[in-house]
């Protein structure tokens, strides 16, 4: 009984004791140093490293063990906040740094070096204007889903950004001029990317791999698409190359298994071996005579090509130098060869009522071609016209062409000539096949495309078309003028109308009482009327 007692005599004294008692949390330990010219200070409870001074950070690649370094402390840093006065991030800077999220950098940094951020935890960077040089691999294998890249780079150093996987869109700002070799290879997360009109420089394999890429436009101004430039881009679906371009490099776009045509420009002089190999969806390839030569296995296994659209003749396609080993599927592809037989639109007008304001485009054939195409088709399976389209509909085609207006659900009309009774010239040479439409008052400010073509239906029912090489645009303000400025000396059948013009006399094609409606018409500008000009009927 006497050592219960005793053990909560005891028991009592210990709680007593424990409740006079105050316990405190040891405070998280703070870590220095300096580096070079620079200080550091990392908290080690928030994870947040401060990098403050005045000049370059040290070269770690140099330094990797100096005790003085923050990447003994690597495992802790979560964010970087780099103070102005810093002027560089030096290579290895921040390798491996896992845990790093976040980082704020200053206008004063000009350069980020190699490997600064090699295998990092970085989410996201928005690198600032002042930076001119991004080098080889600063960025690579590095957790970044987003990055913005600042305008004021010159040089892109090869792989900087390559194996990012979980990268998904990428801005590049309008001032840089060059993306290095690989820059993106491996992301395959990247769905979008914008490059801006000053990028002139564009290096191999850039995007190789980035099998979630679906569209890209290259920028005028760049002469090449490098060796695997879109390889492995399984994704790809449009392509938009400028007229800059004069070479496309070997296997540019291997294994893009979604591209189902590519229009190459009439700048390109040669494609490269297994450009296009294994494009599987590939159909329709549109190339023209600019085209030189076309290396083996350019289009190997495009086991779904069956159109080549060639903007030259048979002369043209036999003299470009095309190796035979496995591009066996464009040569047996159907060519629609596009001579370019309209020389179009050497005049227009407006048709003249006191209701309805109409263009006319003129589509200008030489008699002896018509002859031949009705001595090799038939006249019944001619037909010559217009396709007239309203200029702010079609910005986003390479090439006003019927089947590409179709696709792209573009409203437009065709209007088929008389070929029995064509404006003829007095040689007899050409034929003005005349094509006339009414417009809506609604498209009164609005100017519209004319192109000519020409329409034959083979023997096996086939409807080929062969476009002009010209096109014109015309609008009613465009005629107004005219009606009054566009005015001879010289009286003739289109010139019979007098007009006086600082007392002077000159002809016209209109009298006065049509001029002064086609001003009506030109004036009459109500461009808001229709807010969306694809569900209205525009003609």
């Amino acid at each position: 009984m006497k050592r219960i007692i005793s053990i909560l005599v005891t028991v009592a004294m210990l709680v007593s004791l424990l409740a006079g008692m105050t316990f405190s949390t040891a405070a998280a330990e703070t870590y220095s140093g300096t580096w070079g010219d620079l200080t550091w200070t990392l908290d080690g409870d928030t994870g947040e490293l401060i990098i403050s001074g005045e000049g370059e950070m040290r070269d770690f690649e140099r330094d990797y063990d100096s005790p003085e370094a923050w990447k003994n402390y690597k495992d802790l840093i979560k964010s970087v906040i780099i103070n102005e006065g810093v002027t560089n991030i030096s290579d290895s800077a921040f390798y491996y740094c896992q845990s790093l999220t976040s980082i704020t950098i200053p206008e004063s940094v000009t350069s980020i070096g190699y490997c600064a951020f090699d295998s990092s935890g970085l989410k996201t960077i928005d690198i600032p204007d002042s930076v001119t040089i991004i080098e080889d691999e600063a960025f690579i294998a590095s957790a970044l889903a987003s990055v913005t890249i600042g305008k004021g780079v010159t040089s892109m150093g090869g792989m900087a950004f390559a194996y990012c996987t979980a990268l998904e869109s990428v801005t590049i700002k309008n001032g840089v001029t060059s993306i290095g070799n690989e820059a993106f290879h491996g992301c395959y997360s990247l769905t979008s990317i914008t490059i801006p009109n000053s990028v002139v420089n564009i290096g191999y394999s850039v995007f190789s791999g980035c099998s979630s890429l679906t569209s890209v436009t290259i920028p005028e101004g760049v002469e090449s698409l490098g060796n695997y430039m879109f390889n492995g881009c399984s994704s790809l679906t449009s392509i938009n190359i400028p007229n800059s371009v004069t070479s496309i490099g070997s296997g540019a776009f291997q294994d893009c298994r979604d591209l189902t045509s590519i229009t190459i420009p009439n700048s390109v002089k040669s494609i490269g071996a297994s450009a296009f190999q294994d494009c599987r969806a590939l159909t329709t390839v549109t190339m023209h005579n600019s085209v030189e030569t076309i290396d083996d296995s350019a289009f190997k296994y495009c086991i779904a090509l069956t159109t080549v659209n060639y903007y030259g003749n048979e002369g043209d396609w036999a003299a470009i130098s095309i190796n035979e080993n496995n591009n066996y599927y464009l040569l047996d592809a159907t060519r629609n060869y596009i001579y370019y037989l309209c020389e179009t639109f050497e005049k227009a007008s407006v048709r003249i009522s006191t209701e309805h304001a109409g263009l006319r485009f003129k589509t200008a054939i030489e008699q002896s071609t018509l002859d031949e195409l009705i001595a090799i088709y038939g006249k019944e399976n001619i037909e010559i016209g217009t396709i007239i389209v309203p200029e702010d509909l079609v910005t986003t085609l390479d090439r006003v062409t019927i089947d590409r207006l179709d696709a792209a659900n573009v409203p437009y009309l065709t209007v088929e000539a008389d070929i029995d009774n064509p404006f003829a010239t007095e040689d007899g040479t050409n034929i003005y096949a005349g094509s006339v439409t009414d417009l809506a008052e609604i498209n009164y400010a609005r100017n519209f495309i004319g192109l000519g073509y020409i329409a034959l239906t083979r023997a096996d029912g086939e409807v080929v078309y062969y476009y002009s090489s010209t096109m014109a645009t015309r609008s009613i303000d465009y005629v107004a003028s005219a009606a009054i400025n566009d005015i001879s000396e010289t009286q003739v059948d289109e010139y019979k109308y007098e007009v006086m013009v600082d007392g002077k006399l000159y002809y016209s094609p209109y009298t006065e009482a049509q001029r002064e409606i086609i001003l009506k018409f030109a004036k009459a500008k109500d461009t808001n009327a229709v807010k969306d000009p694809y569900k209205q009927d525009i003609f």
